[in-house]
């Protein structure tokens, strides 16, 4: 690990100058480097449980339809992506569309099929 010492005009240190100091980590990045990356990560957790969140607050409530989960699902997805402002959704359930109001098709997109069954008593 090398330390360097860094004045306040980004030169190097002078006797008496308030010093910053920059940590290279072994992989040369610094430990600020390294923090902001974290940080992103993490924001990017928060999105997607935000996302968890409030479909799991869809289906706690009693009087919201299935047309209703599946349509504020569709809705809660884009912002929960890396970049929400260029993202759609779209929910297909047996033929039924539930999507974004900006949905388009585009030659990006993301596919993911899911199977569940329900179990009446």
């Amino acid at each position: 690990m090398a330390t360097t010492k860094i004045g306040p005009d980004g030169g190097k240190a002078t006797r008496g100058a308030r010093v910053l100091t920059r940590t290279k980590t072994v992989a040369g990045t610094t430990v600020e480097e390294t923090l902001r990356k974290v940080e992103h990560e993490l924001r990017e957790r928060v999105k997607e449980l935000n996302c968890l969140y409030g479909i799991s607050g869809l289906v706690e409530t009693p009087s919201t339809s299935l047309q209703e989960i599946l349509q504020g699902t569709a809705d809660l997805i884009p912002p929960s992506w890396q970049y929400p402002e260029v993202t759609c959704g779209r929910i297909i359930v047996n033929g039924q569309e539930f999507r974004t109001a900006n949905f388009r098709e585009t030659a990006w997109g993301h596919v993911s099929s899911a199977w569940w069954m329900c179990l009446t008593p």
